[in-house]
């Protein structure tokens, strides 16, 4: 019963969040007193996780930013930033 009523409250939290601040919201709950909810919680975090990981390596290690949902760089325009000469000068 504790488990429902945790992803009921987190759920209540997380409404309307995305990328990094839906990720950030899920990690605060880290700090729960109760391992099974600690535990619970951290298997949230990893699945949640997950895209926003790889969307970064594949920045960093193959220089392709692929935001399709404007989550990285919110206000930027990426494709002129992409094509700007400091950043393609090889």
């Amino acid at each position: 019963m504790g488990d429902i009523v945790t992803v009921l409250m987190l759920m209540f939290y997380i409404t309307g969040k995305k990328g990094g601040a839906l990720a950030s919201t899920i990690y605060s709950y880290m700090q729960h007193g109760d391992p099974y909810v600690k535990s619970l919680i951290k298997h949230i975090l990893t699945m949640v996780a997950q895209p926003v990981y790889a969307t970064l390596l594949r920045w960093i290690y193959d220089g392709e930013l692929e935001d399709t949902h404007d989550e990285v760089c919110r206000g930027v325009n990426v494709k002129a930033f992409l094509s700007h000469p400091f950043y393609n000068s090889t």
